[in-house]
This record gives C-alpha cells, structure tokens and sequence, in this order.
C-alpha cells in the first residue's frame, strides 16, 4: 500500500489471510501466506482466482488454510482471537482467464462453519439497487498485510489505505501498456496519488461504505494487478 493507518480490530472483521502448506515430504510442512479474502458466509469466503493457479507447486501436497481475524501477525496480545479453517473446495470462475484477468474471481469453501462473533462478521454483497448505481468519486477502503512501498516487506500489522473511485476512461487510460487487461462494465478501478494496494494486497476486496445502511461494508471487486 502506499499511505496507510493500522486499522482496529472492528474495522475488517470479515478480513481473511489465505496460506499454503506445504508439504514437500512426509514430516516436512510449512505455510506460505500468498492472499486475501473476504468472509461472505459461515463457510465461504470470496478472493481471486489467479491465487491458486501456482504450478511451481505441482510436484508438492499443497493444502489451503485460512486466518480470519487477525491483526497482528506476530503477536498473540493485540485482543484479536483469529480462528484457522482448512479450505475443502476452490470454486473458480467458469470464465477465468489467466492472461487476462478477466473474471478473476474464486469462491472457497472452508471445512466447518466459522462462529460468527463481533469481531469475526461477514461482508455483505453489493445490494441489487448497487448494479446500476454511478460510483465515480466515491471513497473506498483498500486493507490487508501487502507491501508498503515497491519490494518492500510485508507489516505485520492490519493497514488500510483510503482511495477513490475513478471513471472507466480514466481506468482504461492508466491500463492503456496493458493489452490484456479488460475494463469493461464489470470493472471498478480506484486511484490516488501515492496510495494503492501492493503484491500480497492484490487479492484483497476493495470494499466501500454501504451508502444507506450506517457503517455496514459492502465487497465490491477484487482488485487486478496494479
């Protein structure tokens, strides 16, 4: 990301980490955190396809596991109380496309139902008087653990960085050295100067402000490649 806050336990309550473990032999295991999702259900949780498509890893025994919220990474004493669920199923999208990204969106379904508590909620999905709603300039919410500045490492901490919404034109313009990329009317682009989502944070959801229902979220998009 680029400009950032760490965020408090009941901002993202939905937040999900997405890891690998890996097992390159019997006794041998590790886990390999690669994503991002959201909490949409007890049992299912929304991300990006393109983060299960790694054959570097097809000679391993690889499980999915995912960490649904957490704040701190590397501490057991920031009040969170993250709960672990294996993943079971990976539902990716029939029109995925791995050149260009279209559709770029998967479905997990974890192994048991996640307890739902005030700091472990699901998001909710866009409201059927959203589709056709014009959303240019509104603000939006980016979150995860992704880099801070290019090739950097990853914080341990929960960041979130605010950005806007800007016009198709405006995206199509900025992707204009990408051939592959498809802005069409499925697309949802946000920019600002100096702020965006970074590598790991790629596969996070955008989400917005629910615009007439308090402070509830809506997931939105997941986020292309910047």
């Amino acid at each position: 990301m680029g400009v950032d806050v760490t965020t408090t336990m009941s901002e993202f309550p939905w937040i999900v980490r997405l890891g690998q473990i890996i097992s390159p032999m019997p006794g041998l295991q590790w886990i390999s955190w690669i994503c991002g999702g959201t909490l949409i259900s007890e049992r299912h949780i929304l991300t990006a396809a393109h983060c299960f498509s790694d054959s570097s890893l097809m000679n391993f025994l690889v499980n999915y596991i995912a960490r649904i919220g957490d704040l701190d990474f590397d501490s057991n004493d920031d009040g969170a109380h993250p709960v672990e669920v294996l993943i079971k199923e990976i539902i990716i999208h029939n029109k995925y496309n791995d050149i260009s990204h279209e559709n770029d969106a998967a479905v997990l379904k974890t192994d048991r139902k996640v307890q739902f508590t005030s700091m472990l909620l699901p998001a909710c999905l866009p409201l059927d008087n959203m589709k056709n709603k014009n959303l240019e300039g509104e603000e939006v919410s980016i979150a995860g653990w992704g880099d801070t500045k290019y090739q950097g490492s990853s914080p341990n901490m929960l960041l979130e960085a605010k950005t806007f919404l800007i016009t198709q034109k405006e995206c199509k313009t900025a992707y204009s050295k990408l051939p592959t990329a498809v802005i069409d009317n499925r697309t949802l682009c946000a920019a600002s100067p100096g702020i965006d989502s970074c590598q790991a944070d790629v596969f996070m959801i955008i989400i917005a402000l629910s615009l007439s229902a308090g402070s509830s979220h809506q997931a939105v998009m997941i986020t292309m490649q910047s």
